[in-house]
C-alpha cells in the first residue's frame, strides 16, 4: 500500500471501537503466527514476533499492525466495517457498546451519562439517576489522554464498551462522534486551541452590573467565537468549516446578572450602564435583565432555554454558578464572593460540568446547563481579517453594498458598513481588527477588569 492508503486506513483503524480494534489485532498476530511456521528458513525475519504491542517506541515499524491495516483493507473492499467475526474463536465475547453524553472532565477520565437521558422526544424519558442507571466513570485511551485538553470537552457525544470481564477492567470511551458545534478559545499563553463546551444549542454570556463592572468587550470576543462555533459536516469532529453568509452556530443569549444592583445607582449612572447593552439588543440577540440573589427575570431565562443544552460563560465572579443554583436550587454548586479590593471575581468553578435543570412548571421542558470555569481573558483564536468581518453577523448583511468586494471598512470609498453599523460594534471591530493585524499573541492590551483604584459606578466625582 502506498502511504496515502495506508493513512486513509490509519485514520478508519483509529475510528473503530475498541473493541474491533482488538479483534483486527488478534487476526492479525493469527496471521503473522502461520506465517512464521511456514517460513523458517526465514526466521530472522520474524524474531520480533514477541515484540511490543503497536504504538511503542522500542519498533521503528510494527509487523502486527501492517498486517492489520491489510485485512481492515480487505474487510472495507467486502463492505465491512469491522473484523470477521467468522474468525477463530478468541474465547471471550466484544463487550458492549453504548452511547453517551460527557458531564465532566478529568485528568484521563471523564464522566458520561447515557443518551436515553437526553433524549426529549422519548416520553419515558429517565430523568432521575436511579433510572437512567447513574453517570459511568470512563477511562480515556491514551491517544484520546493526550490531546484531551485540546480536542476532548464536556458536551462530546461518544460510544463507550462496558467490559463485563474483570481482567479487562473499567469502562473505556471508544470513539468521539461527529459535533454539531463547539465552542473553543486559544490560550493566551501556549496559543493551543482548546474546547470549551461541544453539542450546545445555545451559549449564555453571563455579564454582571456594579460588582463586577460591565465590560462589553468580552461580549463581543464571546460573539465572535459563537459565531464560529458550527462544525462544518465533513472534515470530522472538532474542526471548525469556512464562515458561509447562512452558518448555524450556536444561539448567543447575553444574561446580565445581579441586576439588582442597578437599584443603587443614580438615574444617570444606571442609563449609563443599561446603554452598554443596547449594540447587542440592536442585533436581536435576547437580553435578560436576572439577579440570583433576588430570583429577578428567571422564568425569562428558563423560557429562553427550555429544551437546549446550554453553556454559561464569561468573567469570573459574575455569577454563573449563583445563576445555575438559582435556575435549580438542589444543585447545591459552591460558589465565591467578588473581592472587594479589585471587584474580581474568584476562580470557584474549576472545571466545566453538565448539570439537567427540571421544569419549574407544568408544561415546561428541562434544560442541561453547563457551568464553565470563568475566565479574565478570553484571545481570539487563529483569524484572518476576513474571518473577523465575517464573524459580525451585520457586517456580513451590510458588505454587500459596499462599493469593492474586499472592502476592510476602514478606509475604502463607498464603505457601506461604517456609517450604518452600531458605533460601539464598529468600534469592537477595529479594535479586534488591529489586534490581528500586530500579530498579538499575548492577552489583549486592554483591561477588562478595573484597577483597584478605578472609579466604580456611583462612586462620587470628586
Amino acid at each position: 500500500m502506498n502511504p496515502h492508503q495506508r493513512q486513509q486506513l490509519e485514520a478508519h483503524l483509529r475510528s473503530l471501537p475498541k473493541a474491533e480494534q482488538d479483534a483486527l489485532f488478534k487476526r492479525a498476530a493469527e496471521q503473522r503466527r502461520e506465517s512464521q511456521k511456514k517460513q523458517k528458513s526465514e526466521r530472522r525475519r520474524f524474531e520480533d514476533l514477541d515484540a511490543p504491542r503497536p504504538g511503542s517506541t522500542k519498533r521503528k515499524s510494527d509487523p502486527v499492525r501492517l498486517i492489520a491495516l491489510k485485512l481492515l483493507a480487505q474487510d472495507l473492499a467486502q463492505g465491512k466495517h469491522a473484523a470477521d467475526e467468522g474468525g477463530p474463536d478468541t474465547g471471550s465475547h466484544a463487550p458492549a457498546t453504548q452511547e453517551g453524553v460527557v458531564v465532566a472532565v478529568t485528568k484521563r477520565r471523564c464522566t458520561v451519562r447515557p443518551a436515553a437521558a437526553f433524549d426529549l422526544s422519548n416520553p419515558d424519558r429517565p430523568n432521575t439517576e436511579e433510572q437512567w442507571g447513574g453517570d459511568i466513570d470512563c477511562r480515556l485511551p491514551a491517544e484520546l489522554a493526550g490531546r484531551q485538553q485540546s480536542e476532548f470537552c464536556v458536551g462530546d457525544r461518544v460510544q463507550y464498551s462496558v467490559h463485563d470481564d474483570a481482567r479487562t477492567g473499567e469502562p473505556e470511551i471508544d470513539h468521539v462522534m461527529q459535533r454539531d458545534t463547539v465552542l473553543a478559545r486559544r490560550d493566551p499563553h501556549t496559543q493551543e486551541r482548546r474546547a470549551i463546551v461541544a453539542n450546545v444549542d445555545a451559549v449564555v454570556v453571563v455579564v454582571s452590573v456594579v460588582a463586577p463592572p460591565l465590560h462589553p468587550r468580552l461580549i463581543d470576543r464571546y460573539l465572535i467565537a459563537i459565531e464560529d462555533s458550527w462544525v462544518e459536516r465533513v472534515g470530522g469532529a472538532g474542526g471548525a468549516g469556512s464562515h458561509a453568509d447562512d452558518p448555524d452556530p450556536a444561539q448567543a443569549i447575553v444574561a446580565v446578572n445581579k441586576a439588582d444592583l442597578l437599584e443603587g445607582l443614580s438615574p444617570e449612572d444606571r442609563d449609563a450602564e443599561l446603554a452598554k447593552l443596547e449594540p447587542y439588543r440592536a442585533l436581536g440577540l435576547p437580553v435578560i435583565l436576572c439577579s440570583a440573589t433576588h430570583e429577578q427575570g428567571l422564568d425569562e431565562l428558563r423560557h429562553a432555554l427550555s429544551g437546549k443544552t446550554v453553556a454559561f460563560v464569561g468573567h469570573s465572579g459574575v455569577g454563573k454558578s449563583s445563576l445555575t443554583n438559582a435556575l435549580d436550587p438542589r444543585l447545591g454548586i459552591a460558589v465565591g464572593a467578588v473581592g472587594q479590593s479589585h471587584q474580581r471575581g474568584r476562580h470557584t468553578t474549576t472545571s466545566s460540568q453538565l448539570h439537567e435543570i427540571a421544569p419549574a412548571a407544568a408544561g415546561d421542558e428541562p434544560f442541561w446547563v453547563i457551568d464553565t470555569p470563568g475566565i479574565r481573558f478570553f484571545t481570539l483564536d487563529d483569524m484572518t481579517p476576513a474571518e473577523l468581518r465575517d464573524s459580525f453577523p451585520e457586517i456580513r448583511t451590510l458588505r454587500r453594498g459596499c462599493k469593492f468586494n474586499d472592502c476592510t471598512h476602514t478606509h475604502e470609498p463607498g464603505c457601506a458598513v461604517r456609517d450604518a453599523i452600531h458605533p460601539a460594534r464598529y468600534e469592537a471591530y477595529t479594535r479586534l481588527l488591529d489586534e490581528l493585524e500586530t500579530g498579538s499573541a499575548k492577552p489583549p492590551p486592554e483591561r477588562i477588569r478595573p484597577h483597584a483604584k478605578d472609579p466604580r459606578p456611583g462612586d462620587p466625582i470628586e
